[in-house]
């Protein structure tokens, strides 16, 4: 019986997430929200961008393209289309606003992050942001891939201020880039705002796992793929790590994991602490990635900054793919995934992602490319530009100063507050 559940939660998890029936469902919506249009304008606009939003053709986006445009070009009405949010002030202000810049006269802008879709929604609500715009540049920084959504595109087509988003996911840059609207679409994100002092290589350390994979044990993530894979090496007897911060669906895992014949090559941890992460990282000799679609996944950069190379698979919706490559690992198709593994068990020593990521995508290098770039647009328009940004960091789904002496307070925001 429970071979049977295995393999039946298997064959969903193949089916919900492959990228047929991500575009079947794509169209489905589309073609409600044509048969709602007469009836229902505003659910029919919602199914459009959800439509949007699931697809990961680029055929099928370029289609909607247009449609999405006319939407934007009412920003009223996208907000009209957001969920409603009770996030308090003090909240907003704590987990997903960063201050990157204050407000210094009015002829030199401050700079100001937004975190994740709930934060882009409770910002708009109690700020009135096209006044906000005339005073601070925004950054918005989404947490899953698929831009098409009312919290982001309310922050489209707002007078002609720029509006910085950043866009890992190659179909999102070019979506925000198709726009032709205020936005300008950056190729970084989440990713690359790691605290390089948190993870680190620790010298001396053993490697106890052959792999492991740091992400929550829900469906989309896929784990079963790596099950699958160590199956057919079993001659190798590879040790494979798994870390979640959630209960999620262990019970379900292990049961897999017990269908392949592989469970007691896997070890389940649960809610480390960054340091305690850090060395797990270390102790493994490759860290994976197989969901399919989810946003600038952080975890593969966390093992890189320990000096442990990533394997993500190719059709991976996401990731910035140019951040996989010799020196940082390897970009695979799924079916490579057992031999890339043994490969990996005696090659990873070969590999040298800290170097790499230091050189390119750590904070200080993001802040330095977001730094030049809004420094140009403030010198064209004829702004001022005498103090540069600091320098951010996500830690545990916040942001902050990676110098908590830098950190500031700026009372310029309260102006653009709205009034209860």
């Amino acid at each position: 019986m429970k071979n049977i559940k295995a393999l039946l939660y298997i064959v969903k998890i193949d089916v919900l997430y492959n990228a047929k029936f991500r575009l079947s469902l794509s169209c489905a919506l589309y073609a409600a929200s044509e048969l709602l249009r007469v009836f229902d304008r505003r659910r029919a606009d919602s199914l459009l961008m959800k439509a949007h939003h699931y697809s990961d053709s680029a055929a099928f986006q370029t289609f909607l393209n247009p449609k999405i445009k006319k939407l934007i070009d009412n920003t009223a009405y996208v907000q009209f289309l957001t969920p409603a949010v009770n996030i308090k002030s003090e909240l907003l202000l704590h987990k997903y606003l960063f201050l990157a810049k204050p407000y210094k006269s009015s002829r030199e802008k401050g700079v100001i992050f937004l975190m994740y879709g709930v934060g882009f929604n409770a910002f708009f609500r109690q700020y009135d942001v096209a006044r906000l715009l005339r005073d601070y540049y925004l950054v918005l920084e989404p947490e899953w891939a698929g831009y098409c959504k009312p919290e982001i595109l309310t922050y489209a087509k707002i007078d002609s201020c720029p509006v910085i988003v950043e866009s890992t996911e190659q179909l999102d840059f070019v979506f925000i880039k198709q726009l032709n609207s205020n936005f300008i679409p950056v190729d970084f994100g989440a990713s690359d705002w790691l605290d390089p002092n948190m993870f680190h290589p620790i010298t001396g350390i053993s490697k106890k796992y052959d792999c492991i994979m740091v992400c929550d044990w829900f469906n989309y993530k896929r784990h079963y793929v790596l099950l699958r894979a160590l199956s057919k090496i079993k001659e190798y007897n590879l040790k494979a790590l798994l870390v979640s911060n959630a209960t999620g669906i262990v019970d379900t895992l292990k049961n897999v994991a017990r269908y392949y014949g592989v469970l007691n090559n896997i070890t389940f941890m649960q809610c480390l602490p960054p340091e305690r992460l850090n060395v797990m990282y270390n102790e493994s000799k490759a860290n994976l990635l197989l969901s399919y679609k989810e946003g600038s996944n952080k975890t593969l950069f966390e093992g890189m900054f320990a000096n442990t190379p990533a394997i993500l698979i190719k059709n991976n919706i996401g990731v910035n793919k140019r951040y996989i490559n010799d020196e940082t690992g390897k970009l695979i198709d799924e079916k490579d995934l057992p031999e890339t593994l043994v490969m990996f068990s005696r090659d990873y020593a070969k590999f040298n992602p800290r170097q790499w990521v230091m050189d390119n995508i750590s904070c200080q290098k993001t802040t330095q490319k977001l730094n030049t770039l809004l420094k140009d647009i403030a010198l064209r328009n004829g702004e001022e530009w005498t103090e540069d940004m600091r320098i951010k960091v996500n830690v545990d789904g916040m942001m902050r100063c990676l110098h908590p002496e830098d950190t500031v307070i700026d009372g310029h925001l309260n102006i653009c507050m709205r009034s209860a």
